[in-house]
């Protein structure tokens, strides 16, 4: 046949056209077609492992092979030819049709044969909820042509999520995955898109400086660093807006900038199209900015400064933000409020949020500027809240409590109808006035910067609550957002809806989760 041989072990060998023939012509017959995708340049015993396990998940194993391959500098990468590589793979013996392809990236495969199941072999950045690039785009086409991306669990340079989550973890996904199917918390994200809401918070710029040491000043016991670069992200109130906006419908932001340097036009710059912002200028003030020292090399936190006017409000500008948050109070789904202590959410804020808003989401955060004289009991009543540990014990002065006792106590103290409990690595413990607690662990596997994922979390499980997702799916949300938000620096990215409903399907739908 033109374009096709066959080998000692069986396996065809032709290009793309021939696959697409001889896929359709398997399909007509009934027969679960398994794709895998690769250069398969020097084979190693996991590359014949992960095609073995393929082969398993149904009846016919085609696999396509990358053209050769040259780095940038133009220098061949492949050791192989293409077509010698077919050959070695056709040798393995439990391929039925292996094809040279002109595409490097299995998407545009996927899409053309539209396989029952595509299977990859996991690597090191391919596990947990941080997927590469390339396997997102595989899952989307997988999606597209209505196949299956599914995992194999030989080992290439790592683990795969069995090993790279503990069994606490594991445990808890096998939970969850016989409450809930991906399709119901997937849809549940997806109801969010329907809210409107109203959003209050500080606006804090977060500059990020990175130096190196030099050494010990000559005359003077300072350490010496040289400047290298930095960056500045739109933080505080900023982020939060930004994962909102990921997320829902609409977001009327109500912040203040410094009327002296305001950074306005960078603030309207890093807001998303679905954030309406309204600015109340605070008079002898800068617009907050938290610059933080790093070191080059590690990454390390070296000292901090911050560049800001933390009194109340004026009069006039306070009643200037009550006037303009009046008019929206009544339409919106949700108030939701991240007081970070810095003179905006004043006494008298709290009384109209309280009294006025449909349903009141609040964060109170602890910082250098306000420890010990800022906590969640300011609000007298509120319907979501969503607290740090730390944060929760200052505010019951309770060093060693019983955590549980101090949450249902705060829900009761504040008529509040659900606490969330952030534990860094130990994930969080949720607990609702109606149905209990609810303990959820940490799904991070890259940590590379903590700021902003307690405002990660706050954003998602916001929504999740005013508009009345299950307890479980909210905590679990609540952590995938984290997980999201420690694997880049600050914050620099929002919190992404198409890489949450990629991180859901991900851990619930494939097999390799389970714990062992």
């Amino acid at each position: 046949m033109n374009g096709e041989h066959t080998t000692g072990s069986d396996a065809q060998v032709g290009d793309l056209e021939r696959l697409v023939d001889f896929v359709n012509h398997c399909r007509d017959q009934g027969k679960r077609i398994v794709h895998c995708h690769g250069e398969y340049d020097q084979l190693k015993v996991a590359d014949v492992l992960h095609l073995r396990e393929a082969r398993t998940m149904g009846d016919v194993l085609v696999v396509t092979i990358c053209p050769d391959a040259t780095g940038s500098g133009g220098e061949k990468r492949t050791t192989f030819p293409q077509a010698m590589r077919a050959e070695l793979v056709a040798a393995i013996g439990v391929v039925d049709f292996v094809a040279t392809v002109p595409f490097a990236a299995s998407a545009e495969v996927i899409r053309l044969i539209r396989p029952d199941v595509h299977a990859k072999n996991l690597t090191r950045h391919q596990h947990g909820v941080e997927l590469s690039a390339e396997t997102i785009n595989d899952q989307e086409a997988t999606r597209a042509a209505g196949s299956q991306l599914r995992f194999t669990k030989s080992p290439k340079k790592a683990t795969g999520y069995h090993e790279a989550f503990t069994p606490e973890v594991n445990n808890h996904l096998s939970e969850l995955r016989s409450r809930f199917s991906t399709a119901e918390i997937i849809e549940h994200v997806e109801s969010l898109r329907e809210m409107e809401v109203v959003l209050v918070g500080e606006t804090i710029l977060d500059e990020y400086v990175y130096c190196d040491a030099l050494g010990k000043s000559g005359k003077e016991p300072v350490l010496a660093m040289r400047h290298i670069c930095g960056e500045r992200h739109a933080g505080g109130v900023l982020a939060i807006a930004n994962h909102l906006a990921n997320f829902c419908g609409k977001v009327t932001l109500f912040t203040y900038l410094g009327a002296n340097d305001s950074q306005e036009d960078f603030v309207r710059q890093h807001l998303g199209p679905k954030v309406r912002p309204h600015f109340i200028f605070k008079q002898n003030s800068p617009t907050i900015l938290k610059r933080r020292f790093l070191d080059n090399y590690s990454r390390s936190k070296l000292f901090a400064v911050y560049d800001l006017n933390d009194d109340a409000l004026s009069e006039s500008e306070e009643a200037e933000l009550h006037e303009a948050l009046n008019r929206e109070l009544e339409a919106t789904d949700a108030v939701i409020v991240s007081d970070f202590g810095h003179g905006l959410v004043t006494d008298r804020l709290v009384d109209l949020l309280c009294n006025e808003a449909p349903f009141l989401s609040v964060n109170t955060q602890l910082n250098a500027a306000n420890i010990g004289y800022h906590t969640i009991s300011k609000y007298p009543r509120v319907d979501y809240i969503s607290i740090h540990e730390g944060e929760l014990r200052l505010d019951s002065r309770c060093r060693r409590g019983d955590l549980r006792g101090l949450m249902s106590n705060l829900c009761e103290r504040l008529a509040a109808k659900q606490v969330m409990v952030t534990r860094g690595k130990n994930g969080s413990l949720l607990y609702d006035a109606e149905t209990g607690f609810h303990q959820s662990p940490a799904f991070a596997t890259k940590i590379v910067d903590r700021i902003g994922a307690g405002d990660a979390v706050f954003s998602l499980t916001s929504l999740c609550a005013a508009r009345g997702v299950p307890p479980e799916v909210l905590n679990f949300l609540g952590n995938l957002a984290g997980a999201q938000a420690v694997s880049i620096v600050g914050n620099r990215e929002a919190v992404d809806h198409r890489r949450m409903a990629q991180a859901i399907d991900n851990l619930l739908n494939n097999p390799v989760t389970r714990a062992a």
